[in-house]
């Protein structure tokens, strides 16, 4: 049987590409999981002052390195050449490489929109990790494996 088609509906060669490529997982699945395991781990262990810095440090650099990641899977998709020394930029400065990144690898006002899906990101990061790391505490709570006065 022959399949009816509108000429709106041919596609080119272009291969589908899949929505989770490797730029999207870091995004989605990583990040948020990451995120999420130190917020518990920061309210769980705040009194402990030493073991809360430490989680605060590992996170900051755990998100540096993400960061670093997700920069250059989108230079090799885009074909833009890193600088040899940002690495040590993302190190040093974090986010403010991340937006150097986005307006040198894009043109201006490529690189707002890119900016304002981040800031859209972050909040949405902020918001479900919030809620998935109040949701576990509580857990914790109920279940008897953490002391209820960390809610405090």
């Amino acid at each position: 049987m022959a399949e009816i088609t509108f000429h709106n509906d041919l596609r080119g060669n272009e291969p589908r590409r899949s929505f989770l490529n490797e730029k999207r997982w870091l995004l989605f699945v990583y990040v948020p999981i990451f995120v999420s395991v130190c917020s518990i781990l920061g309210i769980v262990f705040e009194e402990h002052k030493g073991f809360s810095l430490l989680v605060d440090i590992a996170l900051a650099l755990g998100l540096n390195i993400f960061e670093l990641m997700w920069c250059r899977m989108d230079s090799r998709e885009r074909g833009y050449e890193l600088h040899r020394h940002f690495t040590f930029a993302v190190v040093i400065f974090g986010v403010l490489a991340l937006l150097y990144y986005l307006f040198r690898s894009r043109d201006f006002r490529e690189g707002l929109i890119s900016i304002g899906w981040l800031v859209l990101y972050v909040i949405a990061l902020l918001v479900v990790s919030s809620v998935v790391s109040g949701l576990v505490v509580m857990v914790f709570v109920v279940t008897g494996a953490v002391s209820p006065s960390i809610l405090e």
